[in-house]
């Protein structure tokens, strides 16, 4: 395997970003790679997966690439006031890494997951994109990470800062970030449907935020996104997600 800082520019951001890029061996000449794109948590970066988990060794296991873009603290969104994050990594990521290294464009062989802020975003952006992800992994979060608990406007003012930078007065429904209509949308217009690993452990602070996802998705009749909810011994931290995004990978069986 190999592990790569790929510094690179953005035409969306008209800045260099910074992403983690692990790569397999003994790829034949002309055939493109499965990949991993691998969200980090808030407060987190591109190198955060790779510094607290085995991602290297599951992806040389199954002979997959994992592409780790930088986020910063944005919640994948088009910032309102702010970087145009959802963009730069739904679009043009998924491009650019893709021409660099020749990964596969095919649905199957692309799946998205995350951890924390990156669960909530493998959720928005498989979600808005279901043509070029067959598999979402949503690890301790759920549709969203905010409030978070006690987050009522006012109670918080960090997280307050935090929505306000983001978000501010934006509309959101019917958009990506609509992320619950945007899986009714892919059920009502016969779109390809996701399948979906969600895990939260029970300990963790976003348990609630969890089972408002959960309880949607079970709503569905005849479950179309594959919907596989666990929620078992467990807290908010790497131990957790190292443990779980395996029995993702499991999941997406490669």
């Amino acid at each position: 395997m190999a592990q790569i800082t790929v510094n690179w520019f953005s035409s969306t951001m008209l800045r260099c970003q910074n992403s983690t890029v692990i790569l397999p061996e003994g790829i034949k000449d002309g055939s493109t790679i499965p990949t991993l794109w691998l969200l980090h948590g808030k407060g987190d970066g591109h190198t955060t997966w790779s510094r607290n988990t085995s991602i290297e060794r599951y992806a040389k296991e199954r002979g997959i690439a994992v592409v780790m873009p930088d986020a910063e603290n944005s919640n994948y969104a088009d910032m309102a006031h702010g970087y145009p994050f959802y963009r730069t990594i739904a679009n043009e990521l998924f491009d650019v890494m893709g021409g660099f290294f020749n990964l596969s464009d095919k649905r199957e062989d692309n799946w998205i997951a995350g951890n924390s802020m990156g669960g909530g975003g493998a959720l928005k952006i498989g979600l808005a994109n279901p043509d070029r992800f067959s598999a979402i992994g949503c690890l301790s979060a759920g549709d969203t990470v905010f409030p978070f608990p006690g987050g009522k406007p006012g109670e918080n003012p960090d997280v307050d800062a935090i929505l306000k930078r983001v978000y501010d007065a934006r509309e959101t429904v019917g958009t990506e970030e609509d992320v619950l209509g945007n899986a009714q949308k892919i059920v009502t217009d016969g779109l390809p449907a996701p399948r979906i690993y969600h895990a939260i452990g029970k300990d963790d602070f976003l348990l609630s935020a969890a089972h408002r996802t959960r309880d949607f998705f079970a709503s569905l009749e005849g479950n179309p996104f594959d919907y596989t909810y666990v929620e078992d011994e467990g807290d908010h931290n790497w131990a957790y997600w190292d443990e779980h995004i395996v029995k993702f990978l499991d999941f997406v069986g490669v």
